[in-house]
Formats: C-alpha cells, sequence, structure tokens
C-alpha cells in the first residue's frame, strides 16, 4: 500500500528520488509561483496602493 505522501504526489523523506527528478520538480513548483505571482501584478499593478488619510480613519 503507498503512502499518503507518495499518494499526494509530495516526495518521500527517504531520497528516493533523483537529483533530476528533484529539479525538475522544483522548476515547476517555482514555475508555479512565479505566474501566480505575475498575476497578481498584472492584475492590481507594479505599484502598491496607498490609501489617503481619510480612508485610514475609522
Amino acid at each position: 500500500m503507498a503512502s499518503a505522501a507518495a499518494e499526494k504526489g509530495k516526495s518521500l523523506v527517504d531520497g528516493s528520488e533523483s537529483a533530476a527528478e528533484r529539479a525538475a520538480r522544483q522548476a515547476r513548483e517555482w514555475s508555479t509561483w512565479g505566474i501566480k505571482k505575475a498575476k497578481v501584478v498584472a492584475h492590481y499593478g507594479f505599484i502598491p496602493r496607498h490609501p489617503h488619510r481619510h480612508e485610514l480613519r475609522a
């Protein structure tokens, strides 16, 4: 029976994946993270919006 980590697609702690497999997995994770961040930046813009003084008053 497969372990819960293997079923979820996570790597096992025993180091069973090779360096090439690990590099490929990390590249997928970083590219996914980068695409998500790029979508946020494209949606909201590059300069963060700062609230005005009247918006800060409760």
